[in-house]
């Protein structure tokens, strides 16, 4: 992919740490985001600032409050038509569709972000992603706790440390009932319970630190540079200073690719944001 002088020195800080190839790989990437609310908002926002095409779903009719900073409220319209025109500025060389399910050809996306937390709807998008070869992220908050689970297929990525030795692979676990079993054991509340709508301030708040981790993640997996999550990210303001990164699944596979050493890789982690 040639990248024209405009875009060179619009993506500058993007080509240093991602190089052309990873850049090339962010623009030609379709990310399909549910949900245009707190967190949902925030992964297009990052999404169309690194050159991405994003394709944004929510019917949820327009109410009066602020529920993230592009959000402008017109009495009549969707949560996704209120956003469009603050998010559409971000990047003239990005492209930003409101669609409804069905609307587009599914066949063409490459990340899934589902920001809802309704069981099945999670679980129908996760399987649509698994028969298109998608990347699948499930992301949900409330005021006080959050949760990111990444379905990355088979997946390989490179970094500075490990460059000498080769690369890693992961295998990733698809969602299904088993998985959103041990999800609900980390969360303190009802899944159900955080697609409920809030626009208090905390709710803001949380719902934009786990857009960001969750546009991290998404980069992370579209460069195949770094390592993305494997596979839970859990935040709980309220009872942890830090999130939690771990491994939910029955099968943990997580290797060096042609190294002639490895280490010990942790099933769970602790992070700071």
């Amino acid at each position: 992919m040639n990248l024209t002088n405009e875009e060179i020195e619009r993506y500058d800080r993007q080509l240093k740490m991602w190089g052309v190839d990873g850049q090339s790989s962010i623009q030609k990437s379709v990310i399909y985001v549910v949900g245009a609310k707190n967190i949902g908002a925030e992964v297009c926002k990052n999404a169309l600032l690194s050159g991405s095409t994003v394709f944004l779903s929510d019917d949820t009719m327009a109410v009066e409050g602020k529920l993230h900073w592009f959000y402008r409220y017109e009495q009549g319209n969707t949560i996704a038509q209120c956003s469009y025109e603050g998010l559409n500025v971000l990047n003239e060389f990005a492209t930003l569709e409101i669609v409804t399910p069905g609307s587009f050809n599914f066949n063409r996306v490459s990340f899934c972000v589902y920001t809802e937390s309704d069981v099945q709807t999670a679980l129908s998008l996760s399987k649509a992603c698994r028969e298109t070869g998608a990347h699948f992220i499930w992301c949900f908050c409330n005021e006080n706790e959050g949760l990111v689970f990444l379905d990355a297929h088979i997946h390989e990525y490179s970094t500075k440390q490990i460059e000498s030795r080769g690369s890693r692979r992961m295998k990733y676990v698809p969602l299904d009932t088993t998985v959103v079993d041990r999800i609900q054991e980390l969360l303190s509340n009802d899944i159900e319970i955080f697609s409920q709508l809030n626009t208090s301030q905390m709710c803001f708040l949380t719902g934009t630190m786990i857009g960001a981790y969750a546009s991290q993640e998404i980069l992370k997996t579209l460069t195949h540079i770094e390592q993305p999550i494997y596979n839970t990210f859990h935040l709980d303001n309220e009872n942890r200073p830090v999130g939690r990164v771990q491994f939910i699944g029955e099968e943990f596979s997580h290797e060096y690719v042609n190294a002639e050493e490895e280490e010990e890789v942790p099933r769970t982690m602790h992070v700071s944001l």
